[in-house]
């Protein structure tokens, strides 16, 4: 089987440019070692003959190529002269064929695209050189899509925000409008923000033919509902809303309120809410400002009862508490699930131990989607966040860096989605904004390089199977405490010692139970007060406690809890005995 164009450009890929082609295996194969031995590697007509076959070898692929048979004068010419001098074929000579070829191909395409306004005018030689300098795939609409997606957002965009935010169609008020909706739709440019979001979407539903001369457009069409209001507004409001620091907000409550209030009173409610200076960062309270509104304009006109009818409440107030949702919504809120909470973290203190904490992290996610399914709460996306250790830190910065790049270590084996980072000035006071950098960066260096890694044991299987355990044990009780009221259950398992922490400062918590780590440095319960464990659970956990007392030669007590509290900033995981 004669050697494929793929045979070479795959060859020629994995060495340096000045790197020899040969063919191999009886002209099947390519490779940069000559087939030559012995005395004929001595032989200039043996080294020029085989030089021959390979430039031949390579130009009969390219000719039985359609993509790549018609190489240019200049490529042919190359080719020629070393065949005619039995000179070697190269990987640069081959890789500089293959780009040339890309390379017209892409600059008739990028001709094309700037004569039907895919990309500006002029573009058609830069986009080519883009492309191919990035291997981009030109031969299917995918990946044509893709490349001028890429060549817009990262090249023209940024160089052409203003001309791409110049609203020329509101005559005098054209330069404050493009400045105001500038602001409502930042970040302009990179690659999440307004264009090229835009730019995607667009591609995605039309293709890219044409798609600079759309995206030309896509700043208005983006932008509308907010340029139909501003238009709307008098001179003075006109001036002062792009000034405001919350003018975001604000044009938000004006989109929200402009089909229950009418464009006649925009004006109204824009100045009512910039005299107000009222939060409007959340759906409720930016409903509460309009209902507010509302209620002001009718009742200049009118009674309380036409009021409460033109803000959409019954006309009175037991008919609002009773059949109001927005009444409704405030009651159900007691309850995060009940109020519609879609995205759900579990958070988790570094303890040391690397298997328990990893442990945790992962079963912490497993059991709250558990929970979540077995109640009936779906699609709810549950995500974790490992806090690097809360306790004492040492004084020394570099030890303290020791303490950080551990908790960094347990969040990148757990997967955690998060981490909370600390500084190493924990141990002395408030971090500088220099410190809190150090520790995001040593954090960052430790997740990066951990990346890639997994961590698996029979260790940790079994750490896993104790929270399982322990967990359901818990929250089961809570869930019958409270009768199938998990609120309740909280309340009542508080009260009864069931939640309990230890050294809580909350005066309704029990603080019963007491902790202390075993031999490894794992937590374990010293004390159990009135945790609903199994036998079997109390059991390990005193057995645990146990081993630890007869390594270190003295019975479990309040003293080894005093040691592990200070443990981490002398330095070591578990509070030893001195000496």
């Amino acid at each position: 089987m004669p050697v494929t164009l793929e045979h070479f450009f795959a060859n020629a890929n994995a060495v340096s440019d000045t790197a020899r082609v040969f063919l191999q295996n009886g002209g099947e194969a390519v490779g940069n070692a000559t087939s030559l031995h012995g005395i004929h590697k001595l032989s200039s007509s043996a080294k020029a003959a085989e030089n021959r076959a390979t430039v031949t070898a390579f130009m009969n692929a390219l000719e039985a190529s359609p993509q790549f048979r018609n190489i240019n004068q200049d490529m042919r010419n190359m080719l020629d002269e070393r065949l005619a001098g039995g000179k070697p074929l190269t990987a640069g000579d081959v890789r500089l064929v293959r780009d040339s070829v890309l390379l017209d191909q892409a600059m008739t395409l990028g001709r094309n695209f700037a004569a039907d306004g895919t990309i500006p005018a002029g573009h058609g030689t830069s986009f080519a050189q883009f492309a191919v300098v990035r291997n981009m795939d030109l031969n299917t609409p995918q990946g044509i899509g893709q490349a001028v997606h890429a060549y817009l957002a990262e090249k023209v965009i940024p160089q052409n925000l203003g001309e791409l935010t110049t609203l020329t169609e509101f005559g005098n008020r054209s330069e404050t409008m493009s400045n105001v909706l500038r602001k409502l739709s930042e970040p302009l440019a990179g690659a999440d923000g307004f264009f090229a979001r835009a730019l995607r979407a667009d591609i995605e539903q039309n293709g890219p033919t044409g798609a600079f001369e759309r995206l030309q457009r896509s700043f208005l069409q983006g932008n509308a509902g907010n340029a139909a209001l501003l238009s709307g507004m008098n001179d003075e409001l006109f001036r002062q809303v792009p000034r405001l620091s919350n003018n975001k907000d604000i044009m938000a409550t004006l989109r929200e309120a402009l089909p229950s209030v009418g464009e006649g009173k925009v004006n109204g409610l824009a100045m009512s809410l910039i005299m107000s200076e009222a939060p409007l960062t959340t759906p409720t309270q930016r409903r509460e400002a309009i209902v507010a509104f509302q209620m002001r304009e009718s009742v200049k006109g009118g009674t309380l009862h036409t009021a409460m009818t033109d803000a959409g409440l019954p006309g009175n107030f037991d008919a609002a508490l009773g059949n109001h949702p927005e009444v409704v919504r405030a009651a159900k809120a007691l309850l995060a699930a009940e109020q519609g909470v879609r995205n759900i973290t579990g958070g988790y203190g570094q303890c040391g131990n690397l298997v328990q904490d990893i442990a945790a992290i992962r079963t912490l996610e497993e059991l709250t989607e558990e929970y979540l399914h077995k109640y009936g709460y779906e699609g709810v996306t549950v995500t974790t966040v490992l806090h690097q250790w809360m306790g004492g830190f040492p004084a020394d910065e570099a030890k303290a860096f020791g303490v950080i790049a551990t908790g960094s270590l347990i969040a990148a084996l757990s997967k955690a989605t998060k981490v909370i980072v600390k500084s190493p000035h924990e141990a002395v006071g408030i971090p500088t904004m220099e410190a809190n950098a150090q520790g995001l960066r040593c954090t960052k260096q430790v997740v990066n390089m951990m990346a890639d890694q997994t961590f698996q044991n029979s260790h940790l299987d079994e750490e896993m199977e104790i929270i399982r355990q322990e967990t359901r044990c818990i929250v089961d009780k809570c869930f019958e405490l409270g009768k199938g009221d998990i609120a309740l259950g909280v309340c009542r398992g508080v009260v009864a010692g069931v939640l309990d922490v230890p050294f809580a400062p909350c005066r309704f918590n029990a603080g019963l139970m007491l902790p202390c780590r075993d031999n490894e440095g794992a937590v374990r319960i010293l004390n159990m007060g009135n945790l609903p464990f199994t036998k079997d659970l109390k059991d390990f956990h005193a057995s645990r406690i146990a081993e630890r007392g007869r390594y270190e030669k003295r019975d479990p007590g309040f003293q080894m809890v005093i040691d592990d509290v200070y443990a981490i900033g002398k330095g070591r995981l578990v509070g030893r005995p001195r000496g």
